[in-house]
């Protein structure tokens, strides 16, 4: 009996030492992997403001997607927007929800109304703001505005942002 308990012990053995072996090979290849990820930069958009105006009780600002990566039309639900303005002598600063507080009014690629890829569809609420499209968004402040020095921010859901201020 102990030279089969001998055996058994060594089948014993081998069978921890290959699992140990398996389980390591596993962590350590899970690590490069995420370390390999933890690497690589996060692509974001790049949204330049071109423009802005104020016109009847809106401001319109026209933000150009610049660098390779689009922004869903569905997400700009997560984006923040504020906007500071005056109203009777007093400084205003607001965040607007999209849909509510600002929308998109139109799109324009190359300097010519509409696009051809990913159409942006406002009703549905689909599409993409590609590379390269220009969106002019209408902003409508809670409180009139007074004149002056008025400024927006935009925040996208990944982490972009643009701003610019205007008048004055």
């Amino acid at each position: 009996m102990s030279g089969f308990g001998g055996v058994f012990a060594a089948v014993m053995i081998s069978i921890i030492f290959a699992s140990v072996v398996t389980v390591m090979t596993n962590i350590s290849a899970s690590s490069a992997l995420l370390s390999h990820s933890a690497m690589q930069p996060i692509e974001r958009s790049e949204p330049h403001i071109e423009g802005g105006e104020f016109s009847g009780d809106a401001f319109f600002v026209n933000i150009t997607m610049l660098g390779s990566k689009p922004v869903r039309i569905s997400d700009l639900r997560y984006a923040d927007l504020f906007v500071v303005y005056t109203h009777e002598g007093g400084r205003i600063s607001e965040r607007l929800v999209y849909g509510e507080g600002w929308t998109i009014s139109s799109v324009m690629t190359g300097g010519v109304a509409g696009e051809a890829v990913n159409p942006i569809n406002l009703e549905a609420g689909t599409g993409l703001w590609d590379p390269g499209e220009t969106v002019c968004i209408a902003i409508t402040p809670t409180v009139p505005f007074s004149g002056g020095v008025w400024a927006v921010l935009l925040a996208l859901p990944d982490g972009s942002v643009c701003s610019r201020s205007f008048g004055g």
